[in-house]
């Protein structure tokens, strides 16, 4: 008979997991991304897909004395949270972009309290670029961000494509 994992254990190895799909370094963060992007399909269509809530700013970096200098560095959550989409993008989307894009994000929270909508975008776009979803994030050449109803767990809807995306029912309708 086989003996069920505890919630701990569980923990453990989703962490572990994670753990094997950062890369330290920035050039080996490109280099996974290329890699993934050559493995992936070209889209030509836009696409929606469900993500988690990302990680807020002030969560997404680290600050600490390293030697006689002050740096700042992506924390362990926020690591955890680029890796956690590169390993949904590579086993369920599998699709990448070039050239100009534009994206819409319509964010969901959790709960009523106030929150900034701009606060979680840094850690969704660097997350979907080391996924292999697009390049490079300057290639972004128009970003919607609108806030949805209030439901838990919270998550964001990303609609990615080439410019000009179909922007109806905003204040964006018309190409700029």
């Amino acid at each position: 008979m086989q003996r069920q994992m505890s919630v701990e254990e569980f923990r453990q190895l989703e962490r572990s997991s994670l753990a094997q799909k950062r890369c330290e370094n920035k050039a080996d963060q490109k280099a996974a991304a290329a890699a993934r992007r050559a493995r992936y399909r070209v889209a030509t269509e836009p696409i929606t897909v469900r993500l988690p809530l990302p990680v807020m700013l002030n969560q997404y970096y680290k600050v600490g004395r390293y030697g006689r200098r002050v740096a700042m560095r992506v924390s362990e959550r926020g690591n955890d949270y680029k890796a956690l989409l590169v390993q949904i993008w590579e086993s369920k989307v599998k699709l990448t972009y070039g050239g100009r894009l534009a994206i819409r994000v319509k964010v969901t929270f959790p709960d009523a309290r106030e929150r900034d909508l701009d606060g979680h975008l840094k850690s969704l776009l660097d997350g979907l670029e080391l996924a292999g979803a697009y390049e490079n994030d300057a290639d972004i050449k128009l970003l919607i961000v609108e806030q949805e109803a209030v439901e838990a767990p919270g998550w964001v809807d990303v609609t990615l494509g080439p410019k000009p995306l179909d922007v109806q029912g905003t204040l964006f309708e018309t190409e700029y």
